[in-house]
Order: C-alpha cells, then structure tokens, then sequence
C-alpha cells in the first residue's frame, strides 16, 4: 500500500467490510462506522482513501509504524476513534491526529500511544 490507496477493510473472521451507513438512515447515524456484510461490500460507502500523515515524495510503501489517517470517499470524513475505542467518522476540520491516526503494527502487543493500531 502506499498514500493515496483506496481500499475495503475486511474483518478478518467475517465476509463483512468497514461501512457508513447509507443516506436514508439520518446524517447523524452516518457519523458512524460499523462492519457489514452483503451488497455493501460492492458499494462506495465501503471505500476508504490511506492518507499517510509525513509525505513521502519518493511513493514508498507504507512501513510497519508509519502513521496515517483513513478518509471515506464518498464523505470525506476521517475515521477516528475516541477515548472509549468507538469508532465515528469525523469532519476533516473537527478530526485531530490524536483521534483520527492509526499505524500498522507486526505485534499485537500493547505499547503506550495515542494512535490505534491495525495489526
């Protein structure tokens, strides 16, 4: 992966992807982020852009630790979680790098930071 990727977020132990609501159920209910299964997995409210937060010119990979920030397409919003681990999409202007960073990590292991990690 490198910055500018758009992807799907699988869980691992399910055929369901990382979604927003649809429009129909309320704004405040797509300020949400929650796993699904079926046609969304085909639908763009499922796709997110990887926008890592130290710009590489030279297009590098993505590397284990690197810090980045997840964009949904179709709204803009940022994903991010809150103190209590529940994830929202947030506005761009309302999303800081305490809530909205995130990095890959080759542990599961827990260490003291303010980023939430895939691993």
């Amino acid at each position: 992966l490198t910055g500018g990727h758009v992807l799907r977020l699988f869980h691992g132990h399910m055929d369901e992807c990382l979604a927003i609501p649809t429009p129909e159920e309320g704004e405040e209910k797509r300020r949400t982020a929650h796993y699904e299964g079926g046609a969304v997995c085909s639908q763009a409210r499922s796709l997110w852009r990887l926008e890592p937060l130290r710009i590489s010119w030279s297009g590098s990979h993505m590397k284990w630790g690197v810090s980045f920030r997840i964009r949904h397409i179709t709204t803009g919003r940022y994903l991010c979680m809150d103190d209590d681990k529940v994830l929202m999409v947030v506005d761009p202007e309302k999303a800081n790098t305490k809530m909205s960073a995130f990095c890959f990590r080759i542990s599961k292991e827990k260490v003291c930071t303010n980023l939430f990690l895939f691993a």
